[in-house]
């Protein structure tokens, strides 16, 4: 059985497993001798370590892939499939790394982001592309200049959230199986909309205006228990914004496009409507988190006339897509303070041109599109994808597969 370095999860080889340990002390007389006792392979691989120091990745990310390779030698019986896999990236990009945790029945044909980089395919190569990685930044237009190339391409994988700007035509009507990162940056983007939430509710700007001039003066602040959260989309994203909400004792209402909650995201006292109710649940709530995907159904969803239907005390959170508010009533609700604020942190054209009225409004709070932008993000979405790889090769059912039609 092989074994795997417990800080790099390099192979080591039977060879390597039997090899007398030289720190092992001497043993008493009458017992077996030390060249011929199997060295315990813990021990041996902590010792053996090739990269102790320059691995970069955290120890519970060590755990995951080493778990995830025990389990292919358990399953190594099964008939196997080999990945052999297109990567379009930058090939500097650092998440890179992780590649080298592939299973070993994958191979990377080539990584690049032209046509360029992949100069030095030949027709055979391109012919045993099954697999492609598409990472931050690769839109349709490249992967359309690819797609004559790989006939026998079966999934593409996308290691972000939204396919928007993958999917096109002849893509959707394939029998190619799209699939994204779902569920990777829902904490994080959860976080940021209550912190959003706490930023108006304990009136953060005016606590830093009044330290900014050492002027000493209480005021009131608002409490998030028992004020009610509206969330307009109920993926992974939203999912992680109701329980983290309810941890602070907020009432919540979610909007989806069935009306009903997925049988694993019920939550108690979570109540979901259709999106024929979102027009009631922007009026009644005191906070409203947009976390929509940008698809042709949710282009411009939340309209001026849900917008109008907020209450003035209300504050709007988009961590989805801009393109799915009407980003001009929006401006307009904020202008003349017919709603309390706004926290931004995508829209309808980005970057946010300079001469847009957000930047200048004193209640708008605008984050340029990095609200899951954690140190690690891009490598979480890449181990979340090298388990899938697994899945491929061992033909079981992929984790995360995007429905084509609907665009999430």
């Amino acid at each position: 059985m092989h074994q795997s370095c417990n800080f790099c999860l390099r192979p080591v080889s039977e060879a390597d497993v039997t090899r007398p340990c030289l720190r092992r002390k001497p043993l008493r007389a009458g017992c077996a001798t030390t060249a011929s006792r199997p060295l315990q392979p813990a021990r041996l691989l902590r010792r053996r370590c090739c990269r102790r120091r320059a691995c970069s990745l955290s120890q519970h990310q060590q755990s995951y892939l080493k778990a995830r390779r025990l389990g292919e030698t358990a399953d190594s019986s099964e008939e196997e499939t080999v990945a052999n896999i297109l990567v379009i990236s930058r090939r500097d990009a650092p998440e890179l790394e992780v590649l080298r945790h592939l299973p070993r029945n994958a191979s990377v044909l080539a990584i690049g982001s032209s046509m360029q980089d992949f100069s030095g395919l030949t027709q055979q190569d391109w012919d045993r592309v099954n697999a492609l990685l598409s990472t931050w930044g690769a839109g349709h237009s490249f992967l359309q200049e690819l797609w004559p190339r790989v006939s026998k391409l079966r999934w593409i994988h996308s290691s972000s959230v939204g396919v928007d700007k993958l999917l096109w035509p002849d893509l959707i009507n394939s029998s190619v199986i799209v699939s994204n990162a779902r569920g990777v940056f829902s904490s994080s983007l959860a976080e940021w909309a209550l912190f959003a939430c706490s930023y108006f509710a304990k009136d953060l700007p005016r606590m830093l205006a009044q330290q900014q001039s050492r002027k000493w003066e209480k005021y009131n602040v608002e409490e998030l228990r028992d004020r009610k959260m509206g969330i307009i989309g109920y993926g992974s994203i939203g999912q992680a914004c109701a329980r983290l909400a309810q941890s602070y004792g907020m009432h919540v209402t979610a909007v989806s496009r069935t009306g009903v909650a997925p049988p694993k995201a019920k939550l108690p006292g979570v109540q979901v409507l259709s999106t024929g109710r979102l027009n009631e649940v922007m009026s009644q709530s005191d906070y409203i988190v947009a976390a929509l995907p940008e698809t042709p159904d949710t282009c411009a969803l939340i309209d001026a006339a849900a917008i109008n239907a907020m209450q003035r005390r209300a504050v709007f959170i988009n961590i989805g897509r801009g393109t799915t508010v009407c980003e001009p009533a929006l401006s307009s609700a904020l202008e003349t303070n017919a709603i309390r604020g706004a926290a931004l942190d995508v829209f309808a054209s980005e970057p946010l041109p300079a001469d847009s009225i957000l930047w200048q409004l004193p209640n708008v709070l605008v984050s340029p599109h990095c609200a899951d932008q954690t140190a690690v993000f891009q490598h979480n979405a890449l181990l979340q994808w090298i388990d899938n790889v697994s899945r491929f090769s061992r033909h079981q059912q992929l984790l995360n597969v995007v429905d084509k039609q609907l665009g999430y």
